[in-house]
């Protein structure tokens, strides 16, 4: 699958990883526009526009599309095996959480217990437990 054009930075041609605005309202690699900036240039790389200003605002939704792009783009390209393998240990963490829990509410119902036995001992009560 090719890389779609917008996610391509207009000066480099790479894939952009810290995308920014600038103030002629396109997006650029950081770095890239950066240098273009620091070189004395006053206009749009792309347009060749005056620039009404020299900030850059990060892109955070591109950021995120392009990062949720890549990661789409390593998940194809894992072997069967390797998508198996990940999936059933992403399994077996779920089931550790489960298990931790069920742990620590059956410390706790133990731990209930072994109190309401001292306090019916305190009362002369019969220790019949009913389990159903």
């Amino acid at each position: 699958m090719s890389i779609p054009e917008d996610y391509i930075c207009p000066t480099t041609q790479e894939l952009m990883k810290d995308p920014v605005v600038a103030a002629d309202g396109h997006s650029y690699k950081r770095d890239a526009i950066l240098c273009w900036l620091h070189k004395g240039h006053k206009t749009s790389p792309l347009t060749g526009a005056v620039l009404k200003n020299d900030f850059l605002i990060e892109n955070h939704r591109l950021k995120s599309i392009i990062e949720t792009f890549q990661q789409r783009q390593q998940e194809r390209q894992m072997h069967p095996e390797e998508m198996i393998a990940q999936e059933y240990d992403e399994a077996l963490k779920k089931k550790d959480e489960e298990n931790k829990i069920l742990k620590e509410n059956l410390l706790n119902l133990q731990k209930q217990f072994q109190e309401m036995q001292g306090k019916s001992s305190e009362h002369q009560i019969p220790q019949t437990v009913i389990f159903g």
